[in-house]
């Protein structure tokens, strides 16, 4: 029997209680100005609630640095029997010693299998982010791992460490990985294809890694190794602006059509100067994927013209088991051609009436 989840959005709530005795507990004090002090505070209760198995915790937007975290990371060793942790620590100011006294505390909680660390705006750099790939090192109790460490600087010294430690998480099913607006490129791109052609067991993932630039080789390297991933159920893959071009898109396309389970996809394409050709290859490999129910597809800003989106949308109507579809494409709401405007609109609504023909049966 579940045990009720105890929530509080107060700190002085907490800190009124010398200990919170609680198996599972939600705390979202975001937006709070606590500082290192509050953080303290809050880190002395929580460090007498040895009896919690699941901990989400909300410190994002509270001026916490290096020792705040500390404080906290002292908090967390001592809950040795946590077996989900949610902490969000977004745009904070914590630097890569402050991630190194989390990754000592992390490594106590020898029972995780869900751990969600968001580090968004905060300053870990690569060394940080290395901290982070020791603790996760050979965690095969590890189901659920989420990491978003947008705006960190993180390069690809970094990155190679922290993608090969989740290839040495071999029981992931859920896995998602933010690493938007840092400085990967594509030998970053080829060590996250590696590590995740290691994970046989996924079932879901979402990568961010928009505002980076992988290029061509990096998108085809990661198509390689996500085409190993044959379990996958739901993909998320966000590679706005990254430069991968027509050979790029081919190359995920052609690679994620070996995904026979593959039901759910999101595919953002944004600004990557995309032509008529790549998005031909798209919708030529897409309508091969067997079992695709759900598709979100986002390519805006690229060169492409109508008629390449037409032809895209033709292809998709072949997609035997489609039954919901989602295009973002910007440019037929700017040209004033008619006659392929109106194309457009039938091919669309051709293609939804074939979907809505599918729920019904």
């Amino acid at each position: 029997m579940s045990q009720k989840v105890v929530c509080y959005d107060q700190l002085d709530d907490i800190l009124s209680q010398s200990q919170l005795n609680h198996v599972n507990l939600k705390i979202d004090v975001s937006n709070n100005a606590i500082g290192d002090e509050g953080t303290e505070k809050l880190s002395f209760v929580l460090k007498n609630s040895t009896n919690l198995e699941t901990l989400s915790l909300n410190l994002g937007v509270n001026n916490i640095g290096n020792d705040g975290l500390k404080f906290l990371s002292n908090a967390i060793e001592n809950c040795i029997n946590l077996k989900s942790l949610n902490l969000q620590l977004y745009s904070n100011l914590i630097s890569a010693q402050g991630i190194l006294n989390l990754a000592n505390a992390l490594d106590r909680c020898k029972d995780l299998s869900i751990l969600n660390l968001n580090l968004d705006k905060n300053q870990i750099g690569d060394n940080g982010l290395l901290y982070l790939a020791s603790t996760i090192q050979n965690r095969f109790e590890l189901a659920s791992l989420t990491i978003q460490v947008l705006k960190n600087s993180i390069t690809e010294k970094g990155s190679q460490g922290f993608f090969t430690a989740i290839s040495t998480c071999l029981n992931l099913k859920n896995l998602e990985i933010n690493f938007n607006k840092n400085q990967i490129e594509a030998i970053g791109a080829y060590n996250l294809g590696i590590g995740l052609s290691k994970c046989l067991n996924l079932i879901n993932l979402n990568i961010k890694l928009y505002s980076n630039n992988i290029g061509v080789k990096g998108a085809s390297d990661l198509g390689s190794g996500l085409s190993q991933c044959i379990n996958l159920r739901d993909l998320t893959l966000y590679l706005f602006q990254n430069n991968i071009k027509d050979q790029g898109t081919s190359n995920i396309a052609s690679s994620l059509a070996n995904l026979n389970q593959l039901q759910n996809l999101v595919l953002n394409l944004d600004v990557n100067k995309i032509h008529k050709n790549g998005v031909s290859n798209l919708g030529s490999f897409l309508k091969n994927y067997k079992s695709l129910q759900n598709l979100e597809l986002q390519i805006n800003v690229n060169n492409i013209s109508n008629r390449g989106i037409l032809n895209l949308i033709n292809q998709l109507s072949k997609c035997q088991k489609l039954i919901i579809f989602d295009l973002s494409f910007e440019y037929f709401k700017k040209q004033k051609n008619i006659n392929l405007y109106f194309e457009y609109k039938l091919l669309f609504f051709y293609l939804n009436f074939i979907i809505q023909q599918r729920k019904r049966n």
